[in-house]
């Protein structure tokens, strides 16, 4: 009878020890130049605090966490080709440098401003924006918003993005005039 348990326990160990392990250790999942985080807010102190975080996460429904390298985002934004994926919906951009500046003492660092569209996708369109600590993705494919959000918590250097699409917006009917 013990070495049936103990047969049953070594077998679940190894069926679920992987999934928790990756699940709790933050790694993130490959998917183009933006990585998907295996982990909930909860499990990321420093984000559950983050005022940038708050701010976004208050008013969503639902949203999903990534993680960008941005050099390597603004490597592949200058060859004109981004790949990437947000609430799993992959997406094929095709990008060309924006050469409008933003205002003197706007920001200490170069901020690299990029435009386009959805590969395949008439009537999308694309704004990028890179600099040495944040990036931002709006995205417009007919019906339907996206959205990728910095904030400033990073993992391992790279700050952490929040990832939701118009569907998740808590408010997405309401109208605001100015």
């Amino acid at each position: 009878m013990l070495k049936k348990i103990a047969v049953v326990l070594v077998f679940v160990v190894l069926l679920v020890a992987p999934a928790a392990l990756s699940a709790g250790s933050g790694s993130p999942q490959q998917q183009g130049s933006i990585h998907l985080l295996a982990v909930n807010a909860g499990e990321i102190l420093s984000l559950i605090s983050d005022p940038s975080f708050k701010a976004i996460e208050s008013s969503l429904k639902d949203y999903s966490l990534y993680t960008v390298g941005l050099k390597t985002l603004l490597r592949d934004a200058k060859t004109g080709s981004v790949s990437l994926e947000i609430r799993g919906r992959k997406f094929e951009l095709a990008l060309t440098p924006d050469t409008r500046t933003l205002a003197p003492g706007v920001t200490n660092g170069p901020i690299h401003i990029f435009r386009g569209s959805v590969k395949g996708v008439p009537g999308s369109m694309v704004a990028l924006t890179v600099s040495d600590r944040a990036a931002f993705v709006t995205l417009w494919v007919p019906g339907k918003w996206y959205y990728l959000r910095s904030t400033k918590t990073r993992i391992d250097g790279k700050p952490i993005l929040i990832g939701y699409s118009s569907k998740d917006e808590k408010h997405a009917d309401k109208v605001y005039q100015y």
